[in-house]
């Protein structure tokens, strides 16, 4: 024989509240898949495994987020050590005749034409 359950209707306020329930248990996985993504990315940028901290970090939660965080290496540098803030002087222009007078010309870098300073005019 079957039967059928009774199952009451739920009112209007605990259906709300299971809602907002749902909808901040999905929000705090979706938050989680985020920093198990930033972890990942974070790890990999640093010549670490990524996909170990990422996969730690999703399982076991804040402990490997809290030990990544504090034993995390630094990021190695991309070029080679350049000083910051230093950049190599641009090189010397060719030397180039005028076709007129045959004396050297100057470039103006805000044209980027030559100039001569006998003639006083681009060629």
């Amino acid at each position: 024989m079957l039967t059928v359950l009774q199952v009451t209707p739920l009112d209007n306020l605990s259906t709300l509240v299971i809602s907002v329930i749902c909808i901040a248990v999905l929000l705090f996985f979706l938050v989680w898949v985020y920093v198990c993504i930033w972890v990942y990315r974070d790890a990999e940028k640093r010549n670490s495994s990524g996909a170990l901290w990422a996969i730690l970090v999703f399982f076991f939660n804040i402990i490997p987020l809290i030990i990544w965080l504090v034993v995390r290496p630094p990021i190695p540098p991309q070029y080679g050590h350049v000083a910051p803030g230093y950049m190599p002087a641009p090189p010397p222009p060719v030397y180039q005749p005028c076709p007129q007078c045959g004396q050297p010309m100057t470039i103006i870098q805000q044209y980027n034409r030559w100039y001569c300073n006998y003639c006083r005019k681009y060629p």
